[in-house]
């Protein structure tokens, strides 16, 4: 893993602690390493799954089978989020 990537996952773990200190510390450690851009697009993209993470709990939305998973990250890697566009799909 990149340096670059060890920061950014320094501020994934950073984001679920309640500690304050502890918090502080691996967001400093991560601004060493990142640009204030980079780290201001890290924290948007980890506060927009923490709260999809919180919607999908809340509104009681069940976890994906590990045969789920996997069909979705095939889809995922070959067509990405957008749908296929209705003239495309194949049947």
């Amino acid at each position: 893993m990149s340096t670059r990537e060890q920061a950014i996952w320094l501020l994934v773990d950073a984001s679920p602690s309640r500690v304050e200190p502890a918090r502080r510390e691996m967001v400093l450690r991560a601004a060493e390493v990142l640009t204030p851009d980079e780290a201001y697009l890290a924290n948007m993209v980890i506060s927009l799954f923490n709260f999809y993470n919180a919607f999908v709990d809340v509104n009681g939305v069940s976890e994906l089978s590990p045969e789920g998973y996997e069909a979705s990250g095939k889809r995922l890697s070959t067509q990405g989020y957008a749908p296929v566009p209705a003239n495309q799909v194949r049947t």
